[in-house]
């Protein structure tokens, strides 16, 4: 189901999420929620599922939208630089990873304002996705040919 959410779609079109200059984070999530892509909105329809550990939500640092038409280049194409989830407690399992645009805290922290913080997408496959932690980092490297997601 690697996807954006429904909400996103609208926010992107309409100018109200811009990935190169928002405060873009990535959250990871228990395996116990269950996505609704049309109705989970915002940062507060996810926050009893994220994993404990010293920074389970982690910012994107050098977010770019790739537009050139090089073969190497996939227009549309979001991406950013790797994150490092740090010392996730141990015994959990990494069920998702969830992109949001956090419209308060620009640190690696949970959002200033949840119920304003939109969710943009979900991945339920990939990066690490079903990994059990053991109270170390873990570091997730996003896909370099198609990037984050695409528009």
């Amino acid at each position: 189901m690697n996807t954006l959410y429904d909400n996103a779609r609208v926010l992107f079109a309409s100018g109200q999420i811009n990935w190169t200059t928002d405060n873009i984070k990535a959250v990871v999530l228990s395996p116990a929620y269950t996505p609704n892509i049309s109705t989970d909105l915002h940062y507060s329809d996810i926050s009893s599922y994220v994993l404990t550990g010293t920074h389970p939500i982690k910012t994107l640092t050098t977010p770019v939208t790739q537009v050139g038409t090089s073969p190497n280049i996939i227009v549309g194409a979001l991406s950013a630089d790797p994150v490092t989830f740090v010392a996730l407690t141990s015994n959990q399992t990494i069920g998702f990873i969830v992109i949001f645009k956090d419209t308060g805290s620009t640190h690696d922290s949970v959002p200033a304002s949840p119920s304003t913080a939109p969710l943009i997408c979900i991945f339920d496959s990939g990066y690490g996705i079903g990994a059990g932690t053991n109270g170390y980092d873990v570091q997730i490297t996003w896909d370099t040919t198609n990037g984050i997601l695409r528009l």
